[in-house]
């Protein structure tokens, strides 16, 4: 490993010890904002891409996420995402400790795609 990289990945691991509860904080917000909670897990992206105002909130969590998370390689910072507010989301989870997952469903000939939204288990 180069020496640069190797800073880079001693950087990004400080930076996640450090803030550790403050990115948990960032992925309340998003749950409150996305409706998950303990009896509710999924959301409906067809439903999200509807509400602009779900949407907008989700991406003012930028300036946060910017200072508690190692984002340069997330698509969203890189602005190569059609879908920001998507983008965004799945990186929060996907750098925390959660799973997101999706299943297609068909209802009255529409396609559906639900989210869910799963704490991993870090005790195996």
């Amino acid at each position: 490993m180069s020496e640069e990289k190797e800073v880079k990945v001693r950087a990004s691991k400080k930076k996640n010890d450090i803030y550790k509860k403050e990115q948990e904080k960032v992925v309340e917000r998003l749950n409150e904002i996305l409706g998950i909670d303990e009896s509710n897990n999924k959301f409906i992206l067809e439903e999200l891409k509807r509400d602009e105002e779900r949407q907008r909130k989700i991406i003012e969590l930028e300036e946060e996420i910017k200072r508690v998370f190692v984002y340069h390689d997330w698509p969203y910072f890189k602005g190569i995402v059609e879908n920001k507010w998507l983008s965004l989301l799945r990186s929060i989870y996907k750098n925390t400790n959660y799973e997101l997952s999706y299943r297609q469903t068909t209802k009255g000939g529409e396609k559906n795609i639900i989210y869910i939204i799963n704490k991993k288990n870090n005790d195996i």
